[in-house]
């Protein structure tokens, strides 16, 4: 994927879709086009360590706001709680 002038492009984009979509891989070669940062939403919302524990809101607020002031981001990755474990895009192998 290749944008043809990167300058002219989007400077925020939200990447959204099913688990084991291709959210990750998505954002992250965006962001490599683009020389914008990614941000996983999923390490805002769950705590480190394992999905299905939510992080406290007024911390998850804060992080979700700081990352959203930035002027130019990817984002992407939500899982839902039931989606434990490992999913497709988490393998390094698949980049």
């Amino acid at each position: 994927m290749t944008f043809p002038d990167p300058s002219v492009a989007f400077d925020r984009m939200l990447i959204m879709g099913n688990g084991g979509a291709g959210k990750t891989w998505l954002a992250r070669r965006i962001g490599e086009q683009l020389h914008h940062p990614v941000v996983h939403l999923d390490d805002m919302h769950w705590e480190p360590g394992g999905y299905g524990i939510a992080r406290d809101r007024a911390l998850r607020d804060e992080m979700v706001k700081a990352a959203a002031e930035r002027d130019v981001w990817v984002g992407g990755r939500l899982r839902a709680a039931g989606e434990h474990g490992p999913q497709p895009h988490d393998d390094p192998d698949l980049d």
